[in-house]
């Protein structure tokens, strides 16, 4: 029998579907809001937690999380989903880039978080602790933001537990898309403080999904194809019953370095590959525009 489930103190019966706005102060009294959506399913079955909104202006993230959980039957569902589609709100409100504009720290650089820090640390602390380390996977909704723009693949990281890293790996490939990034949590110099190395290092299955591109507010096949992604996953997972059809290759990529000197100028450049292209060793991709050029013409008007 299906019973009610609960998530920082939220309640959700059998069959039901509850919203909820979690208040987040700091230590200097500095208050934001985590928005909570909880869906209980009407057959028992394993716990998934969406997340997005990691940085403000990753649209198609946030608008897929809430379609999913405006579109999920819990009727169909075996389990319950747990949604939270903004986790950045001071970034999203402010259309800040990389950090918050309350306390300028960067969500995703202060994982696992600090129950008695700034409003970004607390913030942390409740999504991996209070939430996600409560779940039986998780799901993180990227995206290209304003400064940023990539092709569609999902991230994963190698932990060393093998078990660990097959059913990531195996919920990358079923998640649907033809590019997997490996990343090496435990790596000498890697990046501290990431939600994906922090929740795997916990042992939390977790992986990234990053759909959309930068620049613009977000486009809607984007977000259909997140949507399309998140149901094979949960397919795979058993909260929907189906089989998925045949998807992209999950073809593994290494995470690398691109290392680039443009001189001392500051200078404009042009890309002059396409999304997707192969490189080979030593190409030049950026054409630079060389110091003194006219970058546009203008007329007065009379």
């Amino acid at each position: 029998m299906v019973e009610a489930f609960s998530i920082v103190g939220v309640t959700c019966g059998p069959g039901q579907k509850v919203y909820h706005e979690l208040v987040v102060d700091s230590s200097n009294s500095v208050v934001t809001t985590l928005p909570l959506m909880l869906i209980n399913g009407t057959r028992d079955g394993p716990t998934l937690c969406i997340t997005g909104g990691m940085y403000g202006d990753e649209y198609p993230g946030i608008e897929a999380a809430t379609r999913i959980f405006n579109k999920t039957n819990p009727g169909k569902l075996s389990g319950r989903l747990v949604i939270l589609p903004v986790l950045n709100m001071p970034s999203f409100q402010w259309r800040t880039v990389g950090f918050s504009p309350l306390d300028r720290k960067d969500l995703n650089r202060v994982f696992p978080g600090n129950p008695n820090g700034t409003v970004t640390e607390r913030t942390a602390h409740i999504v991996l602790n209070e939430v996600i380390m409560k779940v039986d996977f998780h799901l993180d909704l990227r995206g290209g933001d304003t400064n940023e723009s990539h092709m569609s693949h999902t991230i994963i990281c190698r932990t060393g537990n093998s078990d660990l890293d097959r059913t990531c790996y195996d919920a990358a490939r079923a998640y649907g898309l033809e590019y997997v990034m490996i990343h090496d949590a435990g790596k000498e110099g890697a990046t501290p403080g990431i939600l994906l190395h922090e929740a795997t290092k916990l042992g939390k299955p977790s992986i990234i999904s990053e759909i959309g591109i930068g620049l613009l507010t977000y486009r809607e096949e984007d977000i259909a194809l997140t949507e399309q992604c998140a149901a094979r996953l949960m397919k795979h997972l058993k909260l929907l019953e189906g089989h998925n059809a045949p998807g992209g290759e999950g073809n593994l990529h290494q995470g690398r370095d691109i290392l680039s000197d443009c001189g001392a100028d500051r200078t404009l450049f042009h890309i002059d590959v396409e999304e997707g292209s192969e490189g080979r060793r030593d190409q030049e991709y950026p054409r630079g525009v060389p110091r003194g050029s006219a970058l546009a013409r203008g007329r007065s008007t009379p």
